[in-house]
């Protein structure tokens, strides 16, 4: 008589085995999740790129109309992406903005500066808390002050001295050559609350008057900023980014006073204009996108000579420029 069949032993894995496939797994986790997260930044820098390049490609449109560029801040106050956004197939939007309204500008189109604009939100960036801010500023030169040296001017509203409308520039206007010769970059913008901790690449320092009062040089004010007090604050009312539909310096303009993602800072004492440095920054790990003149947009690294980034930002300044 056959003899029944023995079940088959049944083999588990045992602990080792268990915590070794784990290991492996875990190494495999760590050694590929930098390589995601770089390829995902990649990407985000690509669509950055690309919002400069169309921005540029709008610059262009606009200059071939009107053979000027617009102005910084416009004659009701309005900036220069407003002007760009038929170029940038945003003629619903243009259209829904109110440009003969008396001041305030903003009061009267607040529905259009609230519209979020993909073109102008960089996704490297924090995601905004609604649609007004901008991820990209025009070039207003090497440092915020009365006389312009960028490709967008400001003008003055007022105060101790007589106020002066904004001048519209050309790309004539830019002798020390369009692909040297800074248009538009990215910063950070600042929707600041009350639990923000602060980011010196976001926040604007006052400086007090005094020894930097009314600069004229760009090298002793960007020191100053470097050297303001770590415990700095914002500044109330000037916010990077805040409204893409007005022109104002920080919030749409920003300078070459200072290299990229170092502090911005402005002078307490000049309240009938901003003087100071608000200066472009990035979450790139390499460095900060700029939309050249010519339309070309070049990544410009973290660690650029400060005078080589200055001279990038005046139109005409006889500077030797990163290309010449």
């Amino acid at each position: 008589m056959p003899h029944p069949a023995l079940p088959a032993a049944r083999r588990g894995f045992t602990l080792i085995e268990v915590l070794t496939v784990v290991a492996i797994v875990g190494l495999l986790i760590a050694l590929l999740l930098p390589a995601v997260q770089a390829a995902r930044e990649s990407a985000r820098r690509a669509v950055c790129s690309n919002n400069l390049r169309q921005m540029g490609l709008a610059l262009h449109a606009y200059s071939g109309s009107w053979e000027i560029l617009p102005a910084g801040k416009g004659g009701r106050g309005q900036s220069l992406h407003a002007a760009l956004l038929p170029h940038l197939e945003q003629s619903a939007l243009y259209a829904s903005i109110n440009f003969e309204t008396p001041p305030p500008f903003l009061f009267y189109n607040l529905t259009a500066g609230r519209t979020a604009v993909a073109a102008f939100l960089c996704p490297s960036d924090r995601t905004p808390p609604d649609g007004r801010w901008t991820s990209y500023a025009g070039n207003a030169g090497d440092i915020a002050r009365y006389r312009p040296t960028g490709l967008f001017d400001y003008g003055i509203d007022g105060g101790s001295i007589p106020p002066r409308p904004a001048a519209h520039f050309g790309f004539r206007d830019a002798t020390d050559g369009l692909s040297t010769t800074a248009a538009v970059s990215e910063w950070l913008i600042n929707p600041r609350t009350l639990e923000d901790p602060g980011d010196p690449a976001r926040d604007i320092y006052p400086l007090s008057t005094g020894p930097v009062a009314r600069p004229d040089d760009p090298e002793q004010f960007a020191r100053a900023c470097a050297a303001s007090p770590a415990d700095g604050f914002i500044v109330d009312g000037y916010t990077k980014g805040g409204w893409w539909i007005l022109g104002a310096h920080m919030g749409t303009l920003y300078d070459h006073g200072a290299e990229p993602n170092s502090r911005s800072c402005y002078e307490a004492g000049a309240g009938w204009a901003f003087i100071g440095s608000c200066t472009a920054a990035s979450r790139h790990p390499s460095g900060v996108n700029v939309l050249l003149a010519d339309g070309h947009v070049s990544l410009v690294g973290r660690g650029v000579d400060r005078a080589t980034w200055r001279a990038m930002g005046t139109r005409a300044g006889g500077e030797i420029g990163p290309d010449r």
